[in-house]
């Protein structure tokens, strides 16, 4: 009776697992169809976005493109790359609360790179509002655009022109180590060792070059000595008189 029971335990629960694999089967595909789908759709986009950019995107294109110059001054160039990979980021890493912070790392310095484009090229005027800024991106397509000239005009404001320079280079370094996951200190310090060891084997090696010419040069000296010496107490007189 016992392995009758055991039998029938061990049977209950091989149906149950296999109604729950029937069960995640579809729902797996499901996503991955999705998840392909929203793949698929991306690269139409930023594809689109691409060569509205360049002119070639008909009369919606240029509305886009004019939309993105406008906004994110010459950044826009690169949106289009940089929303396909966001996207196929979030798709692969879905649930990934590491993920969301990187995405929102990338944003934030997507932002001060913009600020720092506006204060570069435009430079900072506290008469020139967010519409103007808006209008110089979208045509002449330079700067930072609405939101380059949006922070340029809060942080200038606060802490001026320099104090903005610093804020925004070091929050784009913030957000690169957050990114990459790699200390940007250890890096220079890095760096600063190999060009330390690099110069010290550099003044080593001009030691030595040094040395052996001194010792060539010594060495010619001597060689001349020996040659200018005059042998006295030899005559050179043989000839025999008849």
């Amino acid at each position: 009776m016992t392995s009758k029971k055991g039998t029938r335990k061990r049977n209950t629960t091989n149906q149950t697992e296999q109604k729950n694999s029937s069960h995640k089967t579809p729902a797996a595909g499901q996503d991955f169809l999705k998840n392909e789908i929203i793949i698929w759709a991306a690269v139409a986009i930023c594809a689109f976005l691409m060569i509205s950019n360049f002119g070639i995107g008909g009369v919606l294109g240029d509305a886009v493109s004019g939309f993105l110059f406008g906004t994110f001054g010459c950044l826009a160039y690169i949106i289009p790359i940089l929303l396909f990979v966001g996207i196929a980021f979030m798709i692969s890493n879905h649930g990934n609360y590491l993920a969301y912070v990187k995405a929102g790392a990338c944003v934030i310095l997507e932002f001060m790179l913009c600020t720092l484009f506006q204060l570069v090229m435009n430079g900072y005027d506290k008469g020139t509002s967010l519409t103007a800024c808006y209008r110089m991106a979208k045509l002449h397509k330079d700067g930072g655009g609405l939101i380059g000239g949006l922070f340029t005009k809060l942080l200038c404001s606060a802490i001026g022109v320099a104090g903005t320079y610093i804020i925004t280079i070091v929050v784009c370094i913030i957000c690169l180590v957050i990114i990459t996951e790699k200390s940007f200190l250890a890096g220079v310090k890095k760096g600063s060792e190999k060009a330390y060891m690099t110069a010290k084997e550099d003044v080593k090696r001009r030691r030595e070059q040094v040395e052996l010419a001194r010792e060539e040069r010594q060495q010619q000296g001597v060689e001349g000595k020996r040659k200018d010496r005059v042998v006295s107490g030899v005559s050179f007189d043989t000839t025999i008189k008849k």
